[in-house]
């Protein structure tokens, strides 16, 4: 139902602009205190593609399912040890 103010001089009511929608996501800095690291560790995490958010202006927003996401997924294992390092590690 839409709400309308009295009719002005062209007999036509005037419609009254609703709020925007609001906006679903945590900003980065909301962000990165629930994963307590640094907001840049957060961008850093976006820009990987390692944490799904969008872009809204000039800032980004993170839906919180997104982080739980983040959170459960494996981390990616490590590569071993080269063996330059195990030789500087071992003197030689």
């Amino acid at each position: 139902m839409k709400t309308t103010k009295p009719a002005n001089r062209g007999g036509r009511p005037k419609k009254i602009k609703r709020p925007a929608e609001p906006i679903v996501g945590l900003a980065v800095d909301q962000v990165a205190a629930r994963l307590q690291v640094h907001p840049v560790t957060v961008r850093a995490l976006l820009h990987s593609g390692q944490l799904q958010g969008r872009k809204i202006g000039k800032a980004y927003r993170v839906h919180p399912s997104s982080i739980d996401e983040f959170l459960l997924r494996k981390p990616p294992e490590r590569a071993p040890a080269t063996d330059a390092r195990k030789r500087s590690a071992n003197g030689g």
